[in-house]
């Protein structure tokens, strides 16, 4: 072994942004012992009731719970998928300790990449802030992309020959230093992996 280790109305998107994480926690939770799932739908419909007779003051305060408790639900969610990796990969708690951090990069730049080819700037949570959706900043590396597919978009909107060909250009350089870290990121990974555990990444999109 080696080295040890709104303009759709508001209220729909709300509820949808409430729901979608509450199934995948839901589904994660009935296969460990069940979860009150009357209870979770009461739940969104208190929160149906209380934003239709909200003022926009009070609709704001309701936005900031909600982030607040998406983001609880995100960490509980990838608490448990941790566990469940670890078991996988029959890792004792030190050894996971010490490549959680190694798997967590290379999952994060391979969703920036991902995110923002599809989306150009609109996949930067926040436009020029340059934030992940969930919050922390993206890699420059990421922006570079962003940046660059938004101009491709723009000119191909605008049927600028000029621009389109300036993108293209600046789009492929910007990849390809994305791509240089994300390979750096898996050989980070991979060096610190088992067979075992290098052949379960490579199943799982981590490593190539």
């Amino acid at each position: 072994m080696k080295t040890s280790v709104l303009r759709l109305p508001v209220l729909l998107i709300v509820v949808l942004s409430m729901a979608l994480p509450a199934l995948a926690q839901d589904r994660g939770e009935d296969r460990g012992g069940g979860r009150d799932r009357g209870g979770d739908r009461e739940d969104r419909q208190n929160w149906r009731e209380r934003w239709e007779n909200a003022t926009e003051e009070e609709r704001e305060q309701m936005r900031e719970e909600w982030r607040e408790r998406m983001e609880e639900r995100r960490a509980e969610y990838e608490k448990q998928q941790a566990e469940a990796m670890r078991e996988r990969l029959g890792m004792s708690e030190e050894d996971y300790e010490v490549i959680a951090p190694l798997i967590q990069r290379v999952r994060t730049l391979i969703r920036e990449r991902d995110t923002v080819t599809r989306g150009g700037q609109r996949g930067l949570r926040g436009g020029d802030r340059g934030q992940r959706d969930g919050g922390g900043e993206m890699s420059d590396e990421a922006k570079e992309v962003a940046e660059a597919m938004a101009e491709l978009r723009q000119g191909i909107a605008d049927d600028n020959s000029g621009d389109i060909k300036d993108a293209l250009a600046k789009l492929r350089k910007a990849r390809t230093a994305m791509d240089a870290v994300i390979k750096e990121a898996r050989e980070d990974l991979r060096s610190v992996c088992t067979a075992k555990w290098e052949a379960e990444f490579v199943v799982m999109g981590l490593l190539d």
